[in-house]
């Protein structure tokens, strides 16, 4: 998919518009192209007094230390109840379990993800008997996540995969140890793509997790499935993958199904190494699905891995699964289980990120703040400025216009207390859990600035469902050198 980008470089408001109306500007998911107009320099000023970062990177400084979990198989306690999801605020210590809802009629229902960038095929040179690592961070790899967590005084590491701009697909046993004695994670930190650092799209942190009471009561694996809330909606970044569900045992038995997720234990490059597999399920019951892997490597780590089929119509990819337990290794043949979305968990799921999301105003969030410049001379403009606008709610607005602020920040927290460089004006037409990136005005350093290493970000001014996202840091600011 091309990305639109805009310079306003020599152009007027109008015309920009004569451009858009001769076709020059491409369509972005099939909406106008932004406009970005108004620039203005401002005296620099400079004010020691900054707020916390919005997305604080609380990447571990030793992630190699974190260790795979994945629980063995063996004796489980029946589960007697409902299946209903509990949900937990690490920042509170709040446990809430969501009350009974209606299910859907439908034997089968689907959600659609989106691919927010160009694609690569799935190699389907390896079935379920092995795994084949795979590096690249292009879509659908690019929805692979890694996961950081402590549990019970451990640190461990867990696999996901991007379900919506803020919602990851894991295990139960990656968010809460199971059983009525169980505990809950905390410091949740998930990094799409992860291959050792985070520098392809970032890191986001868990601010809600939920999993099902089969597993916070009996520890049972048919609610062995975890959905983690990030505060950076990073899935504008990376895409997302569709989900549903079927209640067909034939179709669960006949469909090929594809796995991808970052191992332990033997694997070549493990535990940064993401790896991949497909083929079909060798048993399954109402909750669970079963595939033998003939690699006696423990495939600790893994879990919480989207298991997806790849629909041959419209090539969406809809996770209807995620990778739960294991046994055999390294003594045998491996043996995988999967926990199955089911109606509940599904209907569940929907209720629980429309809560995440407002439905009454956007939420227009800033990510990556980029320029293709590494140094630049005081006094000169830089040679571009991109950054995207993401409209993170269930809120489809009118055509908006935004107000820009550009920064100098001597660290990577970028606020109002920092060196104003410019400002300028973006119109565009949001789309629910949509976005655009933004060909900005290239900025002027100021001539006056002393000499050193900054960080250029930006702050939306408007007010909006959420204020608090409205800056870029860390991973979202670009570093440079001025001179």
């Amino acid at each position: 998919m091309k990305i639109a980008l805009i310079s306003t470089v020599g152009l007027t408001l109008a015309g920009q518009l004569a451009a858009q109306a001769n076709g020059e500007n491409e369509p972005f998911m099939g909406r106008t192209r932004a406009v970005v107009t108004d620039s203005v320099v401002t005296p620099p000023t400079e004010n020691p007094n900054e707020g916390p970062m919005r997305f604080p990177n609380l990447l571990p400084e030793d992630p190699g230390s974190y260790v795979e979990l994945t629980p063995t198989y063996g004796p489980q306690r029946r589960h007697f109840g409902p299946t209903q999801a509990v949900r937990f605020d690490p920042a509170t210590g709040v446990e809430t379990v969501m009350p009974g809802l209606s299910l859907p009629e439908p034997s089968t229902q689907w959600l659609a993800g989106q691919q927010l960038m160009d694609e690569l095929e799935e190699p389907l040179t390896e079935a379920f008997g092995s795994l084949s690592a795979v590096t690249s961070s292009t879509y659908p790899w690019s929805t692979s996540c890694r996961i950081f967590f402590t549990q019970a005084g451990g640190n461990y590491v867990c696999s996901g995969t991007m379900l919506d701009p803020k919602h990851v697909i894991s295990a139960g046993h990656c968010v809460h140890s199971g059983g009525s004695s169980g505990v809950w994670s905390t410091n949740v930190v998930v990094a799409p793509s992860w291959d050792g650092d985070a520098n392809a799209f970032g890191t986001a942190n868990g601010v809600e997790l939920t999993t099902f009471t089969p597993w916070t009561q009996s520890r049972n694996y048919g609610g062995d499935m975890a959905f983690i809330e990030l505060d950076r909606p990073v899935g504008f970044l990376t895409g997302w993958l569709g989900t549903g569900y079927s209640s067909s045992t034939s179709w669960w038995l006949g469909t090929t199904f594809h796995m991808a997720g970052y191992p332990g234990g033997c694997f070549a490059g493990a535990p940064h190494q993401r790896y991949y597999s497909f083929g079909t399920f060798d048993s399954v019951n109402s909750t669970n699905a079963y595939a033998d892997l003939s690699a006696t490597c423990w495939v600790g780590g893994m879990s919480g891995s989207g298991v997806y089929f790849r629909d041959s119509y419209s090539g969406q990819r809809f996770v209807y699964a995620n990778l739960s337990h294991g046994w055999g290794a390294p003594t045998s043949t491996t043996k995988v289980g999967m926990c199955r979305m089911t109606q509940a968990k599904f209907t569940s799921m929907q209720a629980v990120f429309a809560s995440d999301y407002s439905t009454t105003q956007e939420d227009i969030v800033p990510l990556t703040v980029r320029t293709s410049a590494t140094s630049v001379a005081r006094g000169a403009a830089l040679p571009n400025l991109t950054y995207k606008l993401c409209n993170a709610s269930q809120f489809n607005p009118p055509s908006l216009l935004r107000s820009i602020d550009v920064y100098l920040s001597t660290n990577a927290n970028i606020s109002a207390a920092d060196m104003k460089i410019q400002s300028h004006n973006v119109t565009w037409d949001f789309g629910v859990n949509t976005g655009v990136t933004v060909g900005a005005p290239p900025p002027v350093i100021p001539a006056t600035l002393a000499p050193g290493v900054y960080y250029l970000g930006i702050i939306v001014r408007n007010a909006d469902a959420d204020t608090s996202n409205n800056d870029t840091d860390d991973f979202d600011a670009v570093r440079i050198t001025v001179y």
